[in-house]
């Protein structure tokens, strides 16, 4: 009998194998974007506003709208967040055709400002003025530089 039951265990553990590394595969999660900003070592940031809730994906003091960094994983085009981000030496939100709203943390209550565009995407103000070359911004650039 102990034979039998060693053997079973083993066949159930052989069946049992480590994931493939391969691509970033974020499905049969409950939200695919809140996974992906976790896969790629991210804090998410719980914050309301006037539509609701949603939630921000923080690089360090960087922070960018969990939807427009899966955007920006996702389509050919990136969202004018990210594009605003990478290519602009001065960004301005408001030159660049966003505008500035504000959220609050859900758990401390201090309001964030964001620049939002017109395509939906978000990116945090600071971040946006501090642009592509601040160093607290690089592990953010880093993922969205392909």
């Amino acid at each position: 009998m102990k034979k039998v039951f060693s053997i079973l265990v083993c066949s159930v553990l052989i069946g049992f194998q480590a994931p493939a590394a391969g691509p970033i595969v974020i499905a049969g999660t409950g939200n695919p974007a809140s996974a992906l900003c976790v896969k790629l070592y991210g804090v998410e940031v719980a914050v309301q506003d006037k539509q609701g809730q949603s939630t921000l994906c923080a690089f360090g003091a960087a922070l960018i709208e969990e939807w427009t960094l899966m955007s920006a994983y996702r389509k050919p085009t990136p969202p004018q967040a990210v594009e605003a981000l990478l290519g602009s030496a001065t960004p301005n939100c408001k030159k660049l055709g966003g505008k500035v709203v504000s959220v609050q943390e859900r758990r401390s209550g201090t309001a964030i400002p964001l620049c939002e565009f017109p395509d939906g995407s978000l990116i945090g103000l600071e971040t946006l003025k501090k642009g592509v070359n601040a160093g607290e911004n690089q592990q953010l650039i880093n993922l969205l530089v392909k």
